[in-house]
């Protein structure tokens, strides 16, 4: 259920007239008085789904100030659905869902060209009445990845979670050169570590705290016989590879 207490001021008289909530009429309510004369307090029981704003104005019918101005509703209270109720899939929430055609991004040019494959792998479990209920999904994508000046990538991604533990991986194909990058995310508030490695014998490893800033003390990059071949640096707000050289590289 949810209910409002509305008023009008202190010159106008509060006029209420089947008062409905999105077509849904009110099931009770009561009258009182405070400092600015008369209000009104509606409840509606048995809902069946959250409303969208209890608290605006614009979403009822049947209130009216004598003056026409519009009356201000005070007090919202969300009731037992919030929580307690059992609401559970009843078919209409989808498993699994597939789509295969082109993302683009507008700024740059770049699309990606993909089917992607999402499966919600606990629906059967799906209580929303649960705080603590956390949908655990699957997501694999297979496509081809064009982005402005650069020859066309093969991208093959896997997204999976239980809860809040994640886990990504992603490998890149252009031409003879593969790379992958693998990830898990344990918790929202821990680092991350991502590893790198390419066909070309090059691996890494990036680490970085869950706002994405790079810890270069503990990120490292080496060949497949763990020589260090370069390092990350931040170098004007810009993570880039460091060679022996002195030279620099862009991860873009």
């Amino acid at each position: 259920w949810f209910g409002m207490q509305v008023e009008c001021d202190k010159n106008s008289t509060l006029q209420v007239s089947n008062v409905k909530y999105d077509g849904i009429s009110a099931t009770d309510f009561y009258d009182g008085t405070n400092n600015n004369g008369t209000y009104y307090g509606l409840n509606w029981n048995n809902m069946t789904s959250a409303p969208v704003d209890v608290s605006n104005a614009k979403n009822y019918t049947g209130l009216f100030c004598s003056d026409g101005s519009s009356p201000t509703i005070f007090h919202p209270q969300k009731g037992h659905w919030t929580h307690h109720d059992n609401f559970r899939n009843s078919g209409y929430l989808p498993s699994e869902i597939t789509f295969n055609g082109t993302l683009t991004n507008n700024a740059t040019s770049a699309y990606l060209n993909a089917n992607i494959d999402a499966k919600w792998t606990n629906i059967a479990d799906a209580n929303f009445s649960n705080d603590t209920y956390k949908p655990n999904l699957d997501v694999v994508v297979a496509g081809t990845l064009q982005m402005p000046s650069s020859a066309p990538m093969k991208v093959n991604l896997n997204y999976s979670n239980v809860g809040v533990k994640q886990n990504i991986a992603v490998t890149y194909v252009n031409g003879d050169t593969s790379i992958t990058a693998q990830t898990y995310i344990p918790s929202k508030d821990s680092n991350i570590t991502v590893n790198l490695s390419s066909s070309a014998g090059i691996q890494a490893k990036i680490v970085a705290d869950s706002h994405g800033h790079v810890d270069y003390s503990a990120s490292t990059l080496t060949n497949k016989s763990g020589k260090t071949v370069g390092s990350f640096v931040d170098r004007a707000g810009v993570t880039v590879v460091k060679y022996p050289d002195g030279t620099f590289e862009s991860l873009y």
